[in-house]
């Protein structure tokens, strides 16, 4: 359990909460929309890999009933933080309520991109696609 102790800490700094802790392991958790709120189960036993690292899941905010699948990160990624942080993203991404907000999530992930974003209307929608319905800014820094 010791070697997840500066891991835990960043998850801390990224918003998770620490949840009920075993003598295998700590639960994380963070709201993510309100109503959805992933999970991160670090652990000397993952399920059901049976090998140190983390179980990985989204699950309803209000009465803990998972959504989405449950993912499994064993300990030998070479980069096993950037792989638990790119499968979290995933999750933020698949809980995003829009395409757009999804589609900022991945790309702040990756560094990809800044500035600002404008939501156009569909043509659908609109006879003059050129006038912005909205716009919001994004700020990040690159992945590394």
């Amino acid at each position: 359990m010791s070697n997840f102790q500066s891991l835990i800490a960043t998850l801390g700094e990224r918003g998770f909460t620490k949840g009920m802790s075993t003598s295998e392991g700590q639960f994380l958790h963070r709201d993510v929309n309100g109503t959805d709120e992933i999970c991160v189960h670090l652990t000397e036993s993952t399920f059901p890999a049976n090998k140190p690292g983390a179980n990985i899941w989204l699950q309803d905010a209000h009465n803990a009933r998972p959504k989405h699948r449950e993912d499994v990160l064993t300990g030998s990624f070479a980069d096993f933080e950037g792989e638990l942080f790119d499968r979290i993203v995933g999750l933020e991404a698949w809980a995003a309520k829009t395409t757009v907000e999804a589609v900022c999530m991945i790309q702040r992930r990756m560094g990809a991109c800044t500035g600002i974003w404008r939501i156009l209307p569909s043509r659908r929608m609109s006879k003059t696609p050129t006038k912005t319905i909205g716009e919001f800014r994004t700020t990040w820094t690159p992945r590394h």
